[in-house]
């Protein structure tokens, strides 16, 4: 790789933590009965989603990039007032990537 593929991804990799943290910040900022902190979620799940389509999803350099959508989907279990509508919008969301979220 080139010396401004490495600085791009680098750059790539901060842009993804920054957006990271403020979904953290916001979903911080919700009440666990909100509904809309469920939308929130699946909003993170699917910029995970994205992140891991440019590898940037998981853990990477001993540090984690932005968290796996599983990581994701599970906190977010445990966050939500009420699961069943969120399991059904995570739902949607896997039916509109064609299944291939991980």
């Amino acid at each position: 790789p080139t010396a401004a593929m490495v600085a791009g991804g680098a750059g790539l990799q901060e842009l993804a933590k920054r957006i990271a943290a403020r979904f953290e910040e916001l979903l911080d900022c919700l009440a666990d009965d909100d509904p809309e902190k469920e939308d929130w979620w699946v909003r993170y799940s699917e910029f995970s989603w994205r992140a891991s389509q440019w590898n940037l999803a998981g853990q990477r350099g001993g540090g984690s990039v932005v968290p796996t959508i599983t990581d994701i989907h599970v906190r977010a279990m445990r966050s939500v007032g009420n699961q069943a509508r969120y399991s059904e919008k995570a739902a949607d969301l896997l039916r509109r990537q064609g299944g291939g979220a991980s």
